[in-house]
C-alpha cells in the first residue's frame, strides 16, 4: 500500500515528540530519521528550547565527536544527571556518525531499563537506509522509528512565513523539499542542492 508523502510532517513529529518527552522515562528511544534538511537538527533546537534545563544536544558529526571517548563522556554524565534524580532528555543529532551506533543505543536502554534512570533519548539520522538497517537488527522493542519527510505547502506557509501565492508555485514546479526553498529564485543553486541531497 502507497503511503501518503505528507504522514509524517514537521508539526505532527514535533507533537508526536513533544508527547513522549512528557511520559514518564525511561521509556522507548526515539529514532527520528529523513533526508537531509528537512528539520531534524531545528526540531530537536525546538525541544531543547521547550525543556532547556533539563536538554541535552550532542551533534554526532561535530569533529570533536571523533575524539576517544566523545560518546562515554557525554552519556555518563546524562546517566549521572538522571541519577541524582533530574529528569533528563539526550538529544543526539545525526547518530549514524558513531561506529556501532545501534549496539551502543541497544545497551544503553536496556541499562536505563535496569536502572528506572528517568533519561528520554532522542537521536536523529540523515540515511534512513542505515537507521533501518541498524533499527531492525537490534533496536526491537526499544525504539520508536519517526520518519520527517518533505513538507505539505500549509507546513511550507505556517513554519517559514511564506506567502501562499510563492509556495504554492513552488510546490507545483519543484516540489516540497523545504531545504531547496531559500533557493527558489536561483534555479541554477536550487538544481545543485536537489542534486546533490538525492546523490549522498
Amino acid at each position: 500500500m502507497n503511503e501518503s508523502p505528507f504522514a509524517y510532517t514537521y508539526t505532527e513529529v514535533l507533537e508526536t515528540l513533544r508527547k513522549r518527552l512528557r511520559e514518564p522515562a525511561p521509556a522507548r528511544a526515539q529514532i527520528l530519521s529523513g533526508p537531509r534538511q528537512v528539520g531534524k537538527t531545528t526540531l530537536l533546537g525546538e525541544i531543547e528550547t521547550r525543556w532547556p534545563t533539563e536538554a541535552i544536544y550532542l551533534a554526532a558529526d561535530a569533529p570533536e565527536a571523533s575524539l576517544p571517548g566523545w560518546w562515554e563522556r557525554h552519556w555518563q554524565h546524562a546517566r549521572a544527571r538522571a541519577a541524582a534524580g533530574n529528569r533528563t532528555i539526550l538529544l543526539l543529532d545525526e547518530i549514524q556518525h558513531l561506529t556501532g551506533w545501534s549496539r551502543l543505543l541497544k545497551h544503553e536502554a536496556d541499562r536505563l531499563q535496569r536502572d528506572r534512570l528517568p533519561l528520554h533519548v532522542v537521536v536523529t539520522g540523515s540515511s534512513a537506509l542505515q537507521l533501518g538497517t541498524g533499527a531492525r537488527e537490534s533496536m526491537a522493542g526499544r525504539f520508536e522509528l519517526l520518519r520527517l519527510l518533505h513538507w505539505p505547502a500549509s507546513e511550507l506557509v505556517q513554519r517559514l512565513h511564506l506567502p501562499v501565492r510563492d509556495v504554492a508555485e513552488f510546490v507545483i514546479t519543484h516540489g516540497s523539499y523545504p531545504g531547496t526553498i531559500i533557493y527558489r529564485d536561483d534555479v541554477l543553486i536550487f538544481t545543485q542542492v536537489l542534486l546533490i541531497e538525492h546523490i549522498v
